[in-house]
């Protein structure tokens, strides 16, 4: 618990109520340059999720890390047994994290309902798919934060 505790106040000093759908993190500093700054300006800008909890923000990002939306989906498959039930380890470690983003609810077809509310608003997929796909494709692979797979054998 000690460590859910410590990634939690590491994570205070990144949050605010404002999330990020797709990560900014993973966007490669190329595409922050002049070129590509008002595509960049509204990923930072207009496509955010606003008024989040920030405790709740933080213990998001301890399970799911800088995944985006698409990500998070077959990451939090993963942690999910054959019956779509949160593996029972995983829950134990991260506890608290779990809570607080889903309300104890360990069945993956309920955590999908809510990780639906940290996604894209479906009227910004409609108006703007060319900017998301072009947004996609400037990202990154490197994944940073989250659950390991590794450490936990679901790997």
């Amino acid at each position: 618990m000690g460590r859910l505790k410590d990634q939690i106040k590491d994570e205070r000093k990144r949050h605010s109520d404002r999330h990020h759908p797709i990560p900014t993190s993973r966007m490669t500093k190329k595409y922050r340059g002049e070129k590509y700054r008002i595509i960049y300006k509204w990923l930072k800008e207009k496509l955010v999720i606003e008024n989040v909890l920030i405790k709740m923000h933080e213990a998001f990002h301890v399970i799911f890390g800088n995944y985006e939306p698409e990500e998070q989906l077959q990451f939090l498959k993963k942690l999910c047994d054959s019956d779509g039930i949160l593996n029972a380890n995983v829950y134990i470690k991260h506890k608290k994290a779990f809570d607080l983003v889903f309300g104890g609810n360990t069945y993956f077809s309920a955590m999908v309902e809510v990780l639906k509310k940290w996604d894209i608003p479906e009227e910004i997929k409609i108006k703007y798919p060319r900017r998301l796909a072009i947004i996609r494709g400037m990202l990154n692979d490197e994944i940073v934060g989250g659950i390991s797979l590794k450490k936990l054998g679901l790997e």
